[in-house]
């Protein structure tokens, strides 16, 4: 796998920090590059990240690796999450998908709890019928501090982004 990690800085510039050919992809490879970066560029230090989106395959054991959990948060990255993750049949599967997006869209980018419950609201009642897929979408609900807007739009400093879409167009420049 090609792990390349992206960053935005304040002059809202995107910079690759690095690129990776690595032999798997799990949560103690992240730990070794993002250990690495840190003893290559001694001015550079995971200690400063304030919000790390991730794909569904990063947890907070990374954070917990790095000894940054109680600065920075994991969060889901809207790009994995509305476009590949949720989509998928053991998620929401494409035909409740299509009548929930929207409100699934309104959840990931919500300025304010007020707009993350009334989102939920809306799409819980869109899918009474399918127990199955209320039940994802209610432990979603569950879980604001990974999926609600609000959360990262809170951090000072958060540039107003909804995740790491620049990961991906790195993924692709490479291809």
């Amino acid at each position: 796998p090609y792990i390349g990690p992206v960053i935005k800085n304040s002059d809202n510039r995107l910079g690759v920090t690095c690129e990776a050919i690595v032999t798997t992809e799990d949560i103690d490879t992240y730990t070794w590059i993002f250990k690495s970066m840190m003893s290559i560029e001694p001015r550079w230090s995971a200690l400063n990240l304030q919000i790390l989106y991730a794909d569904g395959l990063v947890s907070n054991k990374l954070l917990d690796n790095l000894g940054i959990s109680d600065k920075c948060i994991l969060h889901g990255d809207f790009y994995h999450l509305y476009k590949e993750n949720w989509p998928k049949a053991e998620n929401s599967g494409n035909f409740v998908y299509k009548q929930i997006k929207s409100h699934l869209s309104r959840m990931l980018t919500c300025n304010t709890k007020s707009e993350w419950d009334t989102a939920f609201k809306e799409a819980s009642d869109k899918i009474i019928a399918h127990p199955l897929k209320l039940e994802c979408l209610q432990n979603i609900y569950a879980q604001p501090e990974y999926y609600a807007g609000y959360i990262t739009h809170n951090i000072v400093g958060n540039l107003s982004l909804n995740g790491t879409a620049h990961a991906e167009q790195n993924h692709s420049s490479i291809v």
